[in-house]
């Protein structure tokens, strides 16, 4: 249906020329772009330009989905009054509803009914389809560390530091040197005491031998 509405060239007034339209094929909703028209008329015309999503030829003040510019930004129901051919560009944007849609021109005579018209298919692109920009990679994010934070709950916390405790008290100290003690047998005793009664029976003839000197 879209297809056939952009053939369509009405002449209501068979004295008109044929008008023709300029435009991109392409637009983004919300970005402004440039449309000229031009005409073989001379005489000043009332001018209307617009994009519709209409799916058939009446199109409802509802249906425009752009604003056209002079001085600010209007609704374009409204007629340019003695616009053309004074100027021939005017920028356009279209506020919403992206797809295949239907742009128009209206030329009209000043004071009379007598309107000359030429649509054509345009294309509005919406946010989604806005061409992304190539991801840069950063050097500092690809290196970033990422931490997890793990949560553990109390009783879990409370057994693992009671653990590590025990652990601790479980430590193995190298054990004291035992004091060595000495076994005498009695034989060994005896000899002792033979010995320290000879060193003492020649201690004592020693002194009475010294004593007999004097």
């Amino acid at each position: 249906m879209l297809a056939i509405i952009s053939l369509i060239i009405t002449f209501t007034d068979i004295s008109f020329a044929e008008l023709t339209i300029n435009y991109p094929e392409e637009v983004k909703i919300e970005e402004e772009f440039l449309v000229s028209i031009d005409s073989d008329i001379s005489e000043t015309q009332d001018v209307k330009i617009f994009v519709h999503n209409s799916e058939d030829q009446k199109v409802e003040r509802s249906e425009y989905i752009s604003e056209i510019f002079e001085e600010n930004w209007k609704d374009p129901w409204f007629y340019l009054t003695s616009a053309f051919p004074e100027k021939k560009e005017f920028k356009i944007k279209v506020l919403d509803s992206p797809g295949e849609r239907i742009i128009c021109a209206k030329l009209r005579k000043a004071e009379t009914k007598s309107i000359a018209e030429k649509c054509a298919t345009i294309k509005v692109i919406g946010e989604a389809e806005k061409e992304e920009p190539e991801e840069e990679e950063d050097e500092e994010e690809n290196n970033e560390i990422v931490t997890e934070k793990i949560e553990f709950p109390i009783e879990e916390v409370s057994q693992i530091v009671q653990n590590e405790y025990k652990q601790q008290e479980k430590i193995v100290l190298s054990s004291p040197k035992k004091e060595q003690t000495i076994i005498v047998t009695k034989q060994e005793k005896r000899r002792t005491g033979i010995i320290y009664t000879f060193i003492g029976l020649c201690v004592l003839i020693t002194i009475l031998a010294v004593m007999k000197k004097l």
